[in-house]
């Protein structure tokens, strides 16, 4: 399955390939256990004259341990629920969670280290997940879903592992303080599960590229691709026709949110013709293995350019939508904040200042509505925002069938909120892969995986489905806010995936200016046919 790294950037693709070839070492050996001595019963049995002294000083120890015992028992249940989660014992590593070669206990400067080689490792293999996905697909529609299936299979194991990874990394970024060895023992379970997940991937690599065999269809790839290009352009500039005037009706963010969009998908475009010209020139001289890789660089950019079009397409409809739906969403949030005022006037005085922030919030986007033009998206961001600073503590308050009632009808507009903000961030990590780090992709992906819980017990669960479909939509907003910042601070010749690099050893056999050499791959393995330049075409 040559293709399924291949597709990356070539960076991207040395990054993933040495990480699937080179097994992470152990970088420190397990401190030894630190001994207690118990120099109480030393000081007792020199001299009885102590004894009361020491009577006390033991009973100010036990005092301190069992609020030391109160404070950490959070991180204590946390621990043991990462340690009997589910699919960890079954999927080949040490069911208790922590490898026995697992150093426990490290300097900060140690764990600063490890932290880096962890997110380095993690944007190399969703990278490689992202781009094995796509190659399936583009298999599937070639050939049908049957005889790829095993291969869906395999992509969703490293889905899986990365998902997992992605899940632990959220531990470590959370706000709860967490014990060096714990710190250890998840970004050693990173190290392993993204590892794990290049190498599912590189196992059906042989297999997948005589499927795939883009190499015997290179010229008529080319022609379609070219012919994708030239659709995706025509249909890029009616969408952008179709939304003359949308400042005058919606306001100038409207517009504003259209061009964000409009530029994004005018980058992939060129990006699309970019690798398009490399596979006519590749091919045209000869060089078969690169303009194989280009025609799948070249397929990536048409899978992404596709998704964003659609989006500008679509822009007047979802405005249109959150235009109708606005007031739905105003009537459900003033019910909240009657029924927040009637339980004040019980006692509960703690929801009078989110009610009264709420409805001061409702009457300002009434005010903006009755003076003509607006943008309803951020109004109903603007609403949930505040809606969402009373839900929690109404929700509190509330009997369980209330709080069921309640849930049920959140529950619905938070799931679509959560799906909608994925999906921007998504277009927008497609749009900026050379610049998007670790933290926005572990964001977005526990945000889908929160999603997909609360889907999934909506009907049986609508309490804890609504507090996971918040849980998603709070996730994918951090995600939206850390990839505007992570691309803000780097050029455009700056790359998050050279720490990847840092995880190897710059002199292993088949590296080139310390950067380890695809040694895998479309094509012919450390070939000198190979493209010598790395370009990145995102």
């Amino acid at each position: 399955m040559a293709l399924l790294i291949d597709m990356l950037d070539s960076s991207t693709v040395t990054a993933a390939q040495a990480f699937a070839s080179h097994a992470v070492p152990a970088q420190f050996n397990a401190a030894q256990d630190a001994v207690i001595r118990d120099s109480f019963e030393r000081t007792a049995s020199s001299s009885s004259l102590f004894g009361l002294l020491i009577f006390f000083i033991i009973g100010f120890v036990i005092t301190a341990v069992v609020f030391n015992m109160k404070g950490s028992k959070a991180r204590r249940e946390r621990r043991e629920r990462w340690r009997n989660s589910p699919g960890w014992g079954a999927t080949g590593l040490p069911v208790g969670g922590v490898p026995e070669d697992a150093p426990q206990v490290l300097s900060a400067e140690q764990l600063d280290a490890k932290r880096k080689d962890a997110s380095a490792a993690l944007i190399a293999a969703d990278e490689a997940v992202r781009a094995a996905g796509q190659e399936v697909d583009f298999a599937v529609a070639a050939y049908g879903e049957e005889k790829v299936e095993s291969f869906r299979a395999s992509l969703d194991e490293a889905r899986a592992d990365l998902s997992a990874a992605f899940e632990r990394q959220q531990l470590l970024d959370d706000d709860t303080p967490d014990s060096p060895q714990d710190q250890n023992a998840w970004l050693e379970e990173i190290l392993q599960r993204t590892k794990r997940a290049i190498d599912t991937l590189q196992a059906r690599a042989d297999e997948f590229s005589q499927l795939r065999n883009v190499e015997h269809d290179a010229p008529q790839r080319i022609d379609e691709l070219n012919a994708a290009l030239m659709q995706l352009v025509g249909r890029l500039e009616q969408g952008q026709a179709n939304l003359g005037g949308i400042e005058q009706e919606y306001t100038t963010s409207a517009r504003e949110r259209v061009d964000g969009v409009v530029k994004r998908a005018t980058g992939r475009l060129e990006d699309l013709s970019a690798a398009l010209n490399n596979a006519r020139t590749a091919w045209g001289s000869g060089n078969q293995p690169s303009a194989a890789l280009a025609i799948v660089q070249a397929e990536t950019a048409q899978v992404d350019a596709e998704a964003l079009v659609t989006r500008v397409e679509t822009v007047k409809q979802r405005l249109a939508t959150a235009q109708q739906e606005l007031p739905q969403h105003i009537h459900q949030a003033e019910k909240d904040i009657d029924a927040a005022r009637a339980m004040v006037d019980a006692g509960r005085s703690a929801l009078q200042g989110p009610a009264d922030r709420l409805d001061r919030v409702i009457k300002k986007i009434y005010s903006q509505m009755d003076a003509g033009p607006h943008d309803p998206i951020a109004l109903t961001d603007e609403l949930a925002t505040a809606h969402d600073a009373l839900s929690d503590p109404l929700g509190q308050a509330q009997s369980e069938d209330e709080k069921r009632a309640g849930a049920q009808a959140r529950l619905d507009d938070l799931a679509n909120r959560a799906a909608a903000r994925i999906e921007s961030v998504e277009d927008y990590v497609r749009a900026n892969r050379n610049k998007v780090g670790s933290t926005t992709r572990t964001r977005l992906s526990e945000a889908q995986r929160f999603l997909n819980q609360a889907m999934d017990m909506r009907a049986t669960d609508p309490v804890t489905a609504a507090q996971h479909a918040d849980r998603a939509l709070k996730l994918a907003e951090a995600a939206a806010r850390n990839a505007e910042a992570e691309t803000a601070s780097r050029s455009d010749q700056d790359d998050p995936l050279e720490s990847v690099y840092n995880i190897f050893n710059p002199t292993f056999s088949g590296s080139r200016n310390g950067v380890p050499r695809i040694t895998f791959g479309y094509g012919y393995p450390n070939d000198n046919r190979r493209n010598s330049r790395r370009r990145r075409p995102y």
